[in-house]
């Protein structure tokens, strides 16, 4: 069951190459060393939330004095349906599972009665994320083939956490399921989570503090994906502390839309400095096309704790022949803002300023082997019109890139000022701390 899975945590993340623009960027778009600290762009209720913040009046210590009620379950089953307070304590495959508003999903952390699982000796893509070669046998998994309907409410979310008091990255592995609905839910201390249809809509969850990534989904052979291409709904979510992306999507068309994505909101030295391995950043979306609009999208730059040599990653990827609309978002405190290893996208509308080494970087163009063909190259400019940057002139745009020799980009015209439509609706959040 689970040796697919266990490829892509192995093997799925795409490896940026090193490089940068002559110019930072500071607070008023000139040139400088300043960045602007990405929680003065948020509204002063989301900003003011605690890191380790929950929901509806939850507490961390109030949701784990609810552990002693918990009804165990683990292995396999056809249907099953959670409520009130419920702990895995081991791999699961469900065919379809209901979870009903307000329940508590507890998951063992760093254990796994049934022993399931694959070994690996050594992770060749991430070694910083080896964590043994048993690791598989020691992590929860749980798998839903058929449907999850997941609907918690902003007054009673449901909750899906690790038992542990002191919780880490990845206590537990991955939740994938085919189809369904996830809303209104914390999802936290995993893995990270995968999907495998079109029938999916996440919306209004907090998902943070995954080793992986908040979401996942495609197909990707040469990495061991043997997925389908998707178009889920993702929108309105808040997720923040990754080791790499909050959304991977591979050969798809998503649409991901009125989100806020932070790649490092932590003030942890230790998790800080960890999730800094690897140029790692907001949104990877590697092939397919899909939409991309009024996201707040950060790496979370934190100028009393960054280091040169730890800037992340583009607050968006975008690899191989992709061509998906970005427009009405801002993106804002990355290394890049965007960064372009083949692909067209439209970039239209949006806030793109104030990105540590430039707001636009274009690679050499990439390709999976065998797909060399497919790859969209750049013969014509890049559409990237109606944007602010900072900076009013054409000139002093392109001069934020690092676009190379024989690409160019259409910029003009240019916002002179900031696109006050871009960005999430923040109302969406208010159930967080209302």
């Amino acid at each position: 069951m689970k040796a697919p899975f266990g490829l892509i945590f192995v093997f799925v993340v795409i490896m940026f190459l090193a490089g940068c623009v002559d110019e930072n960027v500071s607070d008023n778009g000139s040139s400088g060393s300043g960045i602007v600290g990405f929680k003065d762009l948020l509204p002063a209720e989301i900003a003011a939330l605690a890191e380790d913040f929950y929901p509806a009046g939850w507490t961390r210590q109030s949701i784990l004095d609810k552990l002693p009620e918990a009804v165990n379950k683990t292995g396999n089953m056809e249907f099953d349906e959670w409520s009130g307070v419920v702990l895995i304590t081991g791999d699961m495959h469900i065919v379809d599972l209901t979870i009903q508003p307000g329940t508590i999903v507890f998951i063992s952390a760093n254990s796994d009665d049934q022993h399931d699982g694959w070994t690996s000796t050594v992770d060749p893509v991430n070694p910083h994320e080896f964590f043994g070669e048993n690791y598989s046998y020691e992590h929860v998994f749980i798998q839903v083939s058929g449907e999850l309907v997941a609907r918690g409410t902003a007054d009673e979310p449901i909750i899906i956490t690790s038992t542990s008091s002191d919780p880490w990255l990845a206590d537990w592995e991955k939740i994938v399921f085919e189809r369904g609905v996830l809303e209104y839910a914390v999802v936290e201390y995993g893995s990270g989570m995968a999907i495998e249809s079109s029938d999916v809509t996440i919306s209004h969850c907090l998902i943070r503090d995954m080793l992986s990534q908040g979401v996942m989904f495609g197909t990707w052979p040469e990495a061991g994906m043997t997925g389908e291409s998707i178009s889920p709904n993702i929108t309105c979510n808040y997720m923040y502390n990754f080791g790499h992306m909050a959304v991977q999507s591979f050969f798809s068309e998503p649409h991901i839309f009125n989100n806020i994505f932070i790649h490092k909101y932590t003030k942890d030295p230790e998790l800080y400095d960890y999730l800094n391995l690897g140029e790692n950043g907001g949104l990877d979306i590697h092939g397919g096309n899909g939409t991309i609009e009024y996201n707040f999208i950060s790496y979370g730059y934190n100028v009393d704790m960054e280091k040169e040599s730890q800037l992340g990653g583009p607050g968006i990827g975008i690899c191989e022949a992709t061509a998906p609309e970005i427009c009405f978002n801002t993106i804002v405190g990355n290394k890049w803002g965007i960064e372009l290893q083949g692909g067209m996208p439209r970039v239209n509308n949006n806030n793109i300023y104030n990105n540590q080494k430039g707001d636009l970087i274009v690679r050499t163009v990439y390709s999976e082997p065998g797909r060399e063909s497919e790859v969209m190259v750049y013969k014509r400019p890049l559409d990237f019109k109606n944007n602010y940057w900072g900076v009013g002139e054409e000139d002093s745009v392109i001069s934020k890139m690092n676009i190379g020799n024989g690409v160019e980009v259409s910029a003009n015209p240019i916002s002179t000022s900031l696109v006050q439509s871009a960005g999430p609706d923040w109302s969406e959040f208010e159930w967080f701390y209302s």
